[in-house]
């Protein structure tokens, strides 16, 4: 029997979906879970400041700096550890001056 040149071009233009699908879901079940994680971790954050603050560092505003400085070290080693430096002197000055007040919102 001849190949059909006409389904021959059906067959070809079905794509499989289920690989599409597996990914979407896989993005869907990953951003739930990151919700998720910032959820718990806002909610357990409060209750470790109010621990520091209760037996290390009595006044809010030092531990609030102890926070941050624990926080500052660790994302700079997690971004020393996953990420060559992608910042020269140059592109640093390129920035808009108010690119770098993105910590004081975070301070706030």
């Amino acid at each position: 029997m001849a190949p059909d040149p006409a389904h021959d071009d059906e067959e070809a233009s079905e794509v499989p979906t289920a690989p599409i699908e597996d990914a979407e879901c896989a993005r869907t079940t990953l951003a739930v879970a990151l919700a998720l994680l910032a959820g718990l971790s806002s909610v357990t954050q409060n209750g470790i400041n109010t621990s520091l603050r209760k037996h290390a560092v009595p006044i809010p505003f030092m531990a609030a700096c102890v926070n941050f400085a624990v926080g500052l070290i660790f994302i700079a080693l997690v971004a020393l550890a996953t990420a060559p430096p992608r910042s020269t002197s140059t592109s640093l000055k390129e920035a808009p001056w108010y690119a770098y007040t993105g910590g004081l919102f975070g301070a706030v």
